[in-house]
């Protein structure tokens, strides 16, 4: 409910947009142990609850299991982020690896958006 109105072609189309990409093997490999193993859980019960469940869930599979499960859900946020920056006049796709290892050229990037 949250994120579905900003995924959306015309809330985008007339906006200004930096998507941030990250390699989707490190995405599942993170995830695989930030959610199962490290993450800290919430002060809300309703949401420790779900994480709770969630990472005992994940804890019962192997980091190749555990992306196997996940990658389709990391190819459709890519497909998301491949339509909206089609749909969008005034964007650019930055990578997480380019910040880490040389920042010089990722913040160049972001210098013709201004």
């Amino acid at each position: 409910m949250l994120i579905a109105p900003v995924t959306e072609n015309e809330f985008i189309r007339g906006k200004t947009a930096i998507f941030f990409i990250r390699d989707p093997r490190d995405i599942l490999v993170s995830s695989f142990y930030s959610f199962g193993f490290t993450h800290c859980l919430s002060p809300v019960k309703e949401i420790r609850e779900r994480q709770e469940a969630d990472r005992k869930n994940i804890q019962t599979l192997s980091l190749d299991e555990y992306v196997i499960k996940n990658m389709d859900n990391s190819l459709k946020n890519f497909e998301t982020i491949d339509r909206l920056s089609t749909s969008c006049e005034h964007c650019i796709i930055l990578k997480y690896e380019d910040m880490i290892e040389n920042f010089d050229h990722f913040s160049s990037q972001i210098y013709p958006l201004r």
